[in-house]
């Protein structure tokens, strides 16, 4: 008889154990796959954003006029750069979707005027 209650008494604590580590393996592969999804979706959206600005800035290098920092001031209205900035932003491609926006805009702008 003790020995069935033994075998009773592991038979719970193996249940109880292999549900704990069910749940602790459940957790792992959850992080993992949390991790998995924002890798996957870095990939995926990085190069696109990426190539959306390229085409942007080859735009804006192509048709911003040579005087162009009011006018991406005057688009911007209350949140005005300093025109140090703006050319910054411009000539390094920092990432201000704002001000390459307004530098965008400028640009568009140009060559409407240009091309009519």
């Amino acid at each position: 008889m003790k020995k069935l209650q033994q075998c009773v008494v592991c038979q719970i604590y193996n249940r109880i154990f292999a549900v704990s580590l069910s749940y602790e393996r459940q957790a792992q592969n959850y992080e993992k796959g949390l991790i998995n999804y924002f890798i996957y979706m870095g990939k995926l959206s990085t190069p696109n954003n990426q190539e959306m600005n390229d085409r942007k800035f080859d735009f804006i290098d192509q048709w911003l006029p040579a005087r162009y920092t009011s006018s991406v001031n005057m688009i911007l209205k209350e949140d005005k750069k300093d025109p140090a900035y703006i050319r910054q932003v411009k000539n390094t491609r920092t990432d201000d979707m704002k001000i390459i926006d307004a530098l965008y805009i400028v640009a568009q702008l140009n060559k409407l005027q240009v091309e009519d």
